[in-house]
């Protein structure tokens, strides 16, 4: 990882030094959650029982498809992440990526990249984020990024076949 912090990035040191900094967009969250004492047992799955408003429905609706540029890829994360991959495969660690159901039809930023990567070392890919049956489904999004209970319902049940019906046969 000491490749990592020598980099063009003249805060990774100090970022790199905390534990909490790949939490830092949700630090208000992970606060709340300590200072609520929640039990460990009850840190796991948290259903989002919402549904997406009308008013976001119709707003994505006529959101325009295109592809992430290259630029804004953060690229010390995708190095790490490479570098976590392949200590995995050198250690007979077996992964497999899942690729998160989606509302909008969009090419996300990296996409391709990460895919390569999994191409590399021969890890199984379960793509969800063109699934038909996720995009444009209101009924299974909180909101354009995130799963409500339904949809978490109908990934884990499409996850499960996905996964008796690969190679391994994992369950």
């Amino acid at each position: 990882m000491r490749h990592l912090l020598n980099t063009q990035d003249q805060w990774a040191q100090v970022k790199f030094s905390f534990p909490i900094y790949s939490f830092s967009d949700k630090i208000f969250r992970v606060v709340i959650e300590y200072l609520k004492k929640t039990p460990a047992y009850e840190t796991g799955y948290r259903p989002l029982t919402e549904a997406m408003n009308p008013e976001e429905v119709k707003r994505y609706r006529d959101y325009k498809i295109s592809d992430s540029p290259l630029d804004n890829i953060d690229f010390q994360a995708l190095a790490s992440f490479s570098e976590f991959v392949e200590t995995c495969y050198h250690l007979g660690i077996k992964l497999i990526f899942v690729y998160s159901p989606m509302y909008i039809p969009s090419e996300p930023t990296g996409r391709e990249k990460l895919f390569a990567i999994a191409k590399k070392y021969g890890i199984e890919i379960h793509d969800f984020g063109r699934d038909p049956d996720f995009i444009w489904h209101a009924e299974y999004f909180r909101d354009v990024l995130h799963l409500n209970d339904k949809g978490a319902n109908l990934l884990t049940k499409k996850l499960i076949q996905a996964l008796n019906n690969s190679n391994d046969g994992i369950l």
